[in-house]
């Protein structure tokens, strides 16, 4: 089970319930994988290879026999629009904004 306060959100797949996490070890696997920075990697989403290894790498912490292919067809069943949209909850969880940027935002 996903533990918001742990920077997890929860991925329903039919039957199957994923946890993604951008853990520490996930980003570097990223970022490695995709020879590029997280901000590039983030800034470019709209390559379907970016999206497959975000997804990837998120799920690496809680699933790490998951493969870049079942990433994929992971994809394939919820759609982009879903995948796209729980990438960003886990990277926004992975990354909340501070206490001084919430009250200066």
């Amino acid at each position: 089970m996903a533990n918001p306060a742990r920077g997890e959100v929860a991925l329903a797949v039919a039957d199957t319930e994923y946890t993604l996490k951008f853990s520490t070890n996930a980003i570097c696997e990223l970022e490695d994988r995709l020879d590029k920075g997280l901000n590039l990697i983030v800034a470019n989403m709209e390559r379907l290879t970016t999206v497959r290894a975000l997804l990837w790498a998120g799920l690496r912490a809680k699933h790490p026999d998951v493969t870049i292919t079942q990433a994929g067809e992971i994809i394939d069943r919820i759609g982009m629009a879903q995948a796209t949209e729980v990438i960003g909850k886990a990277l926004t969880a992975a990354f909340p904004p501070n206490e001084a940027d919430a009250k200066n935002g």
